[in-house]
């Protein structure tokens, strides 16, 4: 692995859209999804844990492109994919990952619970303007499946806070 690119993507924004607080890096974020997972899927392994910490690393070269906008031009969305999975081999030399149906979906339910997590801290701490990405979030995890009752139960933490607010 490149060390000092993997760590300079670590760097790059999220939420860049919206008016937000706090700016959070995405080494921040995938310290979140391998916490998440770690909690979510007690099946993780060594090799899931450590996708989970490099998993949008390929975001250097495109940066933190907005789900509104993959929702809307899915074409573009899976291009860039593509292009962020070559770059992640190719430039980072982060070498291609094999999971399972199951450890995909748990990775893709601590991404999605990381997401909402950071809205909703948003949220609570009284800037609505992420509402809606909070709200965007919670659609795109009742759209999922789950692999057991611990992704529902952080779901609902989560939820508690926001709905206290």
């Amino acid at each position: 692995m490149s060390i000092m690119k993997i760590l300079e993507a670590g760097r790059v924004r999220r939420f860049h859209n919206v008016d937000v607080h706090h700016k959070q890096p995405l080494s921040e974020h995938s310290w979140q999804v391998a916490v998440i997972l770690l909690d979510i899927y007690p099946e993780t392994n060594k090799n899931l844990l450590e996708y989970a910490l490099v998993h949008d690393c390929g975001e250097l070269l495109t940066g933190d492109i907005p789900a509104p906008y993959k929702a809307y031009a899915p074409h573009v969305a899976a291009l860039v994919r593509a292009h962020e999975a070559e770059f992640m081999q190719e430039e980072l030399m982060i070498p291609p990952f094999s999971f399972t149906d199951e450890e995909r979906l748990a990775l893709k339910l601590a991404d999605i619970l990381s997401g909402m997590y950071q809205a909703a801290y948003e949220v609570i701490g009284g800037n609505e303007h992420a509402r809606y990405v909070y709200d965007e979030f919670v659609k795109y995890f009742e759209q999922q499946k789950y692999l057991n009752s611990r992704p529902i139960e952080f779901f609902q933490e989560i939820d508690d806070r926001v709905s206290k607010r």
